[in-house]
């Protein structure tokens, strides 16, 4: 029973990882025979054993598997996935109950991650603003509605995880269930921010400008 656990836990942080490395570089990601997550990475064609050049749906999937829309899907994917086994083992529940509460919790977490790509898109801009070669005074009246919308926007980011945290926490049964689902939740998030962190460090060293 111990080394199911364990196999459960290593299982649900491959796929987390894999996710993020997925999402970032799919091309990159490794192939090791070992890995658990691979047969679900490999596509319909390389299931088959690679033969022949496989169908217009196989190629199409493929491709989308390439394009940014496609990288982020693969890595909510292979998020879900790690969450689900993660619940599993935390709260000791079935399959269905656990996919009930990591499809609530992806539900919860879309505004949040709308949101975030919204903000950082504001401050992505208003860093060009700051470093450009222009007057302070020119430099105010292009950042100000900018400064504005990003105060609104972490207004409303700060709104939807109190959601995420005061919401998901309740589909534990019992008030022990629902405080491992806040410390799973946690910790979860705090992989996922150090697993990203991590790629970027690393794709930073490799390219240094």
């Amino acid at each position: 029973m111990y080394n199911c656990l364990i196999a459960l836990r290593f299982f649900s942080i491959s796929a987390l990882l894999c996710g993020i490395c997925i999402a970032q570089e799919p091309e990159k990601c490794p192939q090791s025979q070992s890995d658990p997550g691979q047969i679900l990475r490999q596509s319909p064609q390389e299931r088959r054993g690679q033969r022949g050049q496989g169908s217009p749906q196989d190629k199409n999937q493929a491709d989308r598997g390439r394009r940014p829309e496609g990288n982020i899907e693969n890595y909510l994917k292979y998020l879900k996935e790690a969450r689900i086994e993660q619940i599993k083992l935390r709260l000791g529940v079935s399959n269905e109950r656990a996919t009930t509460i990591a499809t609530k919790w992806a539900e919860l977490d879309i505004p949040i991650r709308r949101i975030h790509s919204e903000s950082m898109s504001v401050w992505r801009q208003m860093q060009f603003i700051i470093q450009e070669a222009s007057p302070e005074n020119e430099k105010s009246r292009k950042i100000q509605p900018l400064n504005e919308q990003y105060r609104s926007l972490r207004k409303k980011l700060d709104e939807a995880r109190h959601s995420l945290y005061h919401d998901l926490p309740k589909m534990g049964e019992t008030p022990i269930q629902q405080t491992r689902i806040m410390f799973l939740m946690e910790e979860m998030e705090r992989k996922e921010r150090d697993g990203i962190r991590a790629f970027i460090e690393k794709r930073e060293k490799k390219n240094p400008d």
